[in-house]
């Protein structure tokens, strides 16, 4: 639960940077709890959800603003990866 408590605020400091586009970085179980915090899981459920991803994987995320929602675009990209 620690890391889940450091990453929910780290995520809100990311989104209220006023660019368009930005990368982050992360690995295995951080990522996981990133995507739940992403799409407004609480942090007190985040042991009922996994997302399993690959090393080197490419997830993209979406805010639409339209909508107002969060969006998981894509999950678990590889094809970059492919004859490496």
């Amino acid at each position: 639960m620690a890391l889940v408590e450091r990453l929910y605020p780290a995520l809100d400091d990311i989104l209220r940077r006023p660019v368009a586009n930005q990368i982050v970085v992360s690995h295995g179980s951080a990522s996981s709890y990133l995507i739940a915090a992403w799409i407004g899981m609480p942090m007190t459920s985040t042991d009922r959800a996994f997302f399993p991803l690959t090393s080197g994987s490419i997830t993209t995320l979406l805010r639409n603003d339209t909508h107002y929602s969060h969006q998981v675009v894509s999950l678990n990209e590889t094809q970059h990866l492919q004859g490496l």
